[in-house]
């Protein structure tokens, strides 16, 4: 994760000489098996997201850190294992347990970028800090 954030936040030229950053989407999808038309599956039909995943990057081999959501997605956000972040439940706040670390979007945040969420990747509730948007 590390290296691919140092090389999206490099500046870049444009035609015409003007410089600027690129626009970064990053999906994350819990708990939905990869069945759609780009990995080959033929009697899903799902034009969108594959011809969103023709203009990107798809990655086929997907793991999680934990059995359960909040301690999969702590680690993803934050880039660090759920023995060092402490959470392995669905109830405890990653920085109540001692994680206070710099997560995915409030590196991009801090550095000039406009940060959204929707659904589950910081839903509100205990494991959230009731919704860590930072």
């Amino acid at each position: 994760v590390t290296f691919a954030i140092s090389v999206s936040l490099g500046q870049h030229e444009f035609a015409g000489g003007v410089t600027g950053k690129h626009n970064i989407l990053m999906i994350a999808v819990d708990d939905l098996r990869p069945e759609i038309g780009a990995y080959g599956f033929k009697h899903m039909h799902t034009p969108n997201m594959d011809k969103l995943i023709s203009e990107g990057m798809m990655f086929r081999y997907n793991y999680v850190q934990q059995a359960v959501c909040s301690p999969s997605r702590t680690s993803l956000l934050t880039g660090r294992r759920p023995d060092t972040t402490h959470i392995y439940d669905l109830w405890t706040y990653f920085r109540d347990a001692g994680c206070n670390v710099t997560t995915l979007p409030q590196f991009f945040k801090e550095h000039g970028y406009r940060t959204a969420g929707h659904g589950k990747i910081y839903h509100p509730g205990h494991a959230s800090g009731k919704g860590d948007f930072a």
